[in-house]
């Protein structure tokens, strides 16, 4: 038993962001998001923190709405299967929600980000996002890639406006 204890005290779940971008696709040019230069971020100890900017090229009106989509990879790449896909309406509401685990990444943005998106350049300011949410779900032995897709609803067809992919593991680490 104290063994157990011993062993599990030291090791704790990380979930490392390896990878982060904006999608390649024949949509890119036109995102009205778009990163100036490549998503730049640091991942360690279960915080992934953003820094530079990015461009609102055009006013994006509500509603809005993100997808994601989970695949489920084997470690080494080789094998990648749909796993899980979210759609979440409303996401002006997510915005101005000011007590959630988002919240503090939102609120680091500046200018504030609210709907209608306005033109300008959001400057990430100390954007840290807790991932260790995260590290109680059954992630292991897998890397997980994920894209997560933002659609202005307020045209129809609705229309993609940005859309951002991740890379992630989740590790076992020891801790001293």
């Amino acid at each position: 038993m104290v063994g157990r204890y011993v062993a599990q005290h030291f090791r704790n779940k990380e979930l490392v962001i390896d990878k982060a971008k904006t999608c390649q696709t024949n949509k890119t040019e036109s995102f009205l998001i778009k990163f100036i230069i490549p998503a730049n971020f640091t991942s360690s100890n279960n915080v992934v923190r953003f820094y530079g900017n990015f461009s609102v090229v055009q006013q994006i009106r509500p509603p809005l709405e993100l997808t994601l989509v989970a695949y489920r990879c084997t470690l080494d790449l080789q094998n990648c299967q749909r796993y899980n896909a979210v759609q979440v309406p409303k996401i002006c509401s997510f915005l101005a929600d000011t007590n959630s685990f988002w919240s503090p990444f939102v609120r680091s943005i500046e200018p504030t980000v609210k709907c209608p998106l306005q033109p300008a350049t959001y400057v990430f300011k100390d954007s840290a996002f807790d991932l260790s949410f995260f590290t109680s779900f059954p992630l292991d032995g897998y890397t997980w890639q994920v894209t997560m897709k933002l659609y202005s609803t307020a045209v129809t067809p609705k229309k993609e406006v940005f859309c951002f992919a991740a890379q992630a593991t989740l590790k076992t680490v020891r801790r001293p």
